[in-house]
């Protein structure tokens, strides 16, 4: 196996170099994908970026959607109940936002969902956009309620992205199987089980059930989701075998900011010095290959248009056997060097002091000579 690695932001991911994963498995569902949780890499994927439609993704959505949202409750307001009312809303009357996340989420309760989206002015709007800001590319929603609706599409690569967010944003309720709600009815969905699980999502339509979970292992978080799986058991039966790939091949390797330091310049800028230094924000996290050795791994910093304070960049440079695998942008802090402005201030002031004194020792010395050749006419 080559020495694939991708670098990954704690706790987001901007930088990756993983192409896909080979190794044969055998996926009963007709799509999958296997990535990385924090850069959205895949490491795996079987036919991932076939649209289908996704009827009740929307549901997930509004629950992600709704965190963006500092109410806390909303007034259910519907002219047309004609969706699933399974939560037993009542319209014109107030509910805590946290319960209807649970509904939707857990009990993938259509009326919950609607509701959700009156937090904002648009729903359907709201969840396109927010697929666009999770880079869903091929994800398009119809309708806020979850309802079947040929034309609310998704693909796995998508709904893994998907999980992905919930597994950041979200986690109280995607890694929960069972929620107590203020009145304290209790609601609940069926137990996908899995060691390290963080969460999962699922649900079930004509054209056979999608599923999407998240795990974490010794720093590795992986995302996996399948879509058209003829049964629930078949659909978590494939995301354990996608999930356990990722672990039996793949490990993550810690890069510190300690370990990577600064890289700090002085740059002489429109006659001011400017200190610039470059470092990482946050420590740094490489996925590679299981049998990959991680001590042939190796960091440097590199800065770019270093003649210019405000143009100059600094990059993170990743080898691995001394050949580059890639560039990770780095945090720059620039400063001016007010104690040298100052001090050449103070330069200038003295010089032009020195001057005045002598201008004014010449004139002195021009007048006292001259006042002995010239002698007044008797």
């Amino acid at each position: 196996m080559k020495n694939w690695i991708t670098a990954v932001l704690i706790p987001a991911c901007l930088l990756t170099f993983l192409p896909v994963h080979a190794d044969d498995m055998e996926i009963a569902s007709g799509h999958a994908v296997l990535m990385d949780t924090g850069s959205g890499s895949v490491l795996y994927e079987k036919d991932s970026q076939t649209q289908v439609p996704a009827g009740a993704m929307a549901i997930a959505m509004n629950v992600l959607a709704s965190y963006d949202s500092t109410e806390e409750k909303v007034t259910f307001l519907s002219k047309d109940e004609s969706f699933d009312m399974s939560a037993g809303l009542e319209n014109k009357k107030s509910y805590a936002v946290a319960d209807l996340r649970a509904q939707a989420m857990l009990g993938g309760y259509q009326d919950a969902s609607y509701a959700l989206s009156l937090l904002g002015e648009d729903g359907v709007k709201l969840l396109n956009n927010k697929a666009a800001a999770l880079s869903m590319t091929k994800t398009v929603f119809a309708n806020v309620t979850g309802a079947a609706d040929d034309a609310q599409v998704t693909t796995a690569h998508d709904l893994g992205l998907l999980g992905a967010a919930l597994d950041t944003n979200a986690k109280d309720l995607y890694g929960a199987s069972s929620y107590t709600l203020s009145d304290d009815a209790t609601v609940s969905r069926d137990v996908f089980s899995y060691d390290g699980l963080d969460g999962y999502y699922y649900w079930q339509d004509d054209t056979g059930v999608s599923a999407v979970a998240s795990a974490s292992r010794d720093g590795t978080r992986l995302t996996a989701a399948v879509m058209q799986a003829d049964s629930e058991e078949t659909a978590f039966s494939d995301l354990t075998k996608l999930l356990d790939d990722g672990y039996n091949n793949f490990k993550s390797v810690a890069i510190t900011k300690d370990a990577v330091g600064t890289k700090e310049l002085d740059i002489m800028d429109n006659g001011t010095n400017v200190h610039v230094s470059f470092a990482l924000s946050s420590d740094l996290s490489v996925l590679m290959a299981k049998d990959a050795d991680e001590t042939a791994l190796t960091t440097s910093i590199e800065v770019m248009d270093e003649t210019s304070a405000s143009d100059c960049r600094g990059y993170l440079v990743i080898s691995m056997n001394g050949e580059e695998m890639g560039r990770f942008p780095l945090t720059k802090t620039t400063s001016e060097d007010v104690s040298s402005d100052a001090s050449s201030k103070k330069t200038n002031v003295f010089g032009i002091l020195c001057a005045v004194v002598t201008v004014a020792s010449v004139l002195l010395f021009v007048y006292k000579y001259a006042s002995r050749l010239i002698k007044p006419h008797a």
